[in-house]
């Protein structure tokens, strides 16, 4: 009877068929109150922390006075050219201040969940737990809330989710157009999404042949991608070739990590993956037995999503090449089936310790979100130019600047032309009307920047500011961490866990504080 209510919600006032579903699903309306507190946390967290370094790259390319300056900076880009357009479309209306920068990637997200709500080809139930998961999903809130494409790239695969699922279940033209489209803007965005559309072309080869060749038409929407990919093949080959980016190389026995690395539920996250499998099979085996319909639409989608990170993280085993974050464009599929082994659970097992098991598992989300919503940053702790550039500017110390990003990636192509406009921004947004910044990307890979960087920046009469990650392979700060500026100088050391930012001032500068 519930489900015959919400089936027609034309016909009966809405707050009967709320109560309706309350009593045949209690559970449901947690995930309900989940999906709600998921969008109110995003309209808060982080749009006030300080600007994070890559953000930087965003804010110089969007703040570019013409195309052809606009141009040059995405032709030196990793990611696709889609985000960067519209930032610089969006720069010209809220001008350079971080917050609006920042509000496009939040409306991103907020929209997240709603467009999951409107996706008639899943089942209403599934929705909701959909939207609930992605919307209190950690890394999605952690990274999508910068002024980067994460927020957009989310959006876009969530999208392309749903639009294949549609697609499977009744392949044509223009649901194919739908599909093709959705993945190109993906792409073009970050290429990394490229690879689940590429898995999901195949399973649509596979799971229909016929009908997908008919949809052939669809296909010349990919004219633009290969465009944009040969303006920028120069500098994405640069950056292929070993030891020319930041890159871990993987090991297969870190494949039981994944779990903790999509979902940030700690050890529950492995446990949660297992039982997800094991639940999966149970329920196939049933079906089959009871000779029951697979939902293979459905399935095929989280497929796609789960042999993605599958695809991306054996390639990280080969040749460096995984970062977790590139994960985020496979995440909406993948967590497709995670939505579904709960909604699963609770609809054939609806007891109380299921139940219990279910609310800790999003109570443990949720109040990750929401210590990331309320917590008030320390700005010493983030991997940020901003405090260091306003102290330099404080103190004399910001008209001329050496500049190391301590990172392979900084000598790839003309890098380190660029990285002098990225230090010269933050000094500029400090006070520096002029600031004059010199790129020290030549030292060499062993040298000491405790002493060839200070060397340098004293024969220079030149402030130092210094920058380094010690988790990336290559970086000069693992073998050589700051150690203290050599005698008169005068230092400003920030960062925490592996990121250090130093910002210091030759003998000579009083420091105002």
């Amino acid at each position: 009877m519930a489900t015959r209510v919400l089936g027609q919600p034309r016909q009966h006032p809405a707050l009967g068929s709320l109560l309706a579903a309350v009593r045949a699903e209690p559970l449901l309306l947690i995930f309900a109150l989940f999906a709600g507190t998921g969008l109110v946390i995003r309209g808060i967290v982080g749009l006030h922390h300080p600007l994070e370094f890559d953000e930087t790259y965003t804010m110089v390319i969007a703040g570019q006075q013409s195309f052809a300056g606009w141009y040059y900076w995405v032709t030196h880009e990793l990611g696709g050219p889609l985000y960067y357009g519209l930032a610089w479309l969006w720069h010209g209306i809220s001008g350079p201040d971080p917050v609006l920068m920042r509000l496009p990637s939040m409306a991103a997200l907020l929209a997240v969940p709603v467009v999951i709500l409107r996706a008639r080809c899943l089942d209403w139930r599934v929705r909701l737990v959909w939207a609930s998961v992605m919307a209190l999903w950690l890394p999605g809130l952690m990274f999508g809330i910068l002024a980067r494409s994460y927020g957009l790239l989310i959006l876009l695969t969530t999208m392309q989710a749903i639009s294949f699922v549609a697609l499977l279940r009744d392949p044509r033209r223009y649901r194919a157009a739908v599909w093709v489209g959705l993945s190109v803007l993906a792409a073009m965005t970050h290429y990394y999404a490229g690879v689940v559309s590429l898995i999901q072309g195949m399973i649509l080869l596979a799971f229909a042949p016929r009908k997908a060749l008919q949809c052939w038409p669809a296909a010349l929407l990919l004219l633009p991608l290969f465009g944009v990919f040969l303006l920028q093949y120069r500098f994405l080959t640069d950056f292929a070739q070993p030891g020319s980016n930041w890159y871990e190389l993987q090991r297969i026995g870190d494949v039981a990590g994944l779990p903790g690395t999509v979902l940030w539920l700690g050890k529950l996250s492995l446990l949660l993956a297992l039982e997800g499998f094991g639940f999966a099979g149970v329920r196939l085996y049933q079906w089959r037995s009871a000779g029951r319909a697979i939902d293979w639409p459905v399935a095929l989608t989280v497929t796609s999503g789960i042999a993605a990170i599958l695809a991306v993280f054996l390639v990280g085993c080969i040749t460096p090449s995984f970062t977790p974050r590139y994960l985020l464009p496979f995440m909406p599929a993948a967590l497709l089936g995670f939505a579904c082994q709960l909604e699963g659970v609770n609809r054939r097992y609806p007891v109380l310790s299921v139940g219990v098991a279910m609310l800790c598992i999003y109570a443990g989300m949720m109040m990750g979100a929401l210590s990331l919503a309320l917590q008030k940053p320390d700005p010493d702790a983030s991997f940020s130019l901003e405090l260091a550039s306003e102290w330099l500017a404080a103190n004399h110390g910001g008209d001329r600047v050496l500049f190391l990003w301590d990172n392979p990636t900084a000598d790839i192509g003309q890098e380190p032309e660029l990285l002098s406009h990225i230090a010269a921004y933050g000094l500029h947004r400090a006070g520096v009307v002029a600031p004059q910044v010199m790129v020290a990307g030549n030292l060499p890979a062993a040298a000491d920047p405790n002493h060839a960087l200070f060397d340098r920046a004293a024969k220079q009469r030149a402030s130092v500011l210094w920058l380094y990650d010690s988790n990336v392979p290559g970086t000069r700060g693992i073998a050589h961490p700051f150690a203290g500026a050599p005698t008169g100088w005068t230092c400003r050391p920030a960062g925490a866990w592996l990121f250090k930012v130093i910002a210091c001032i030759p003998p000579g500068t009083v420091a105002a504080r």
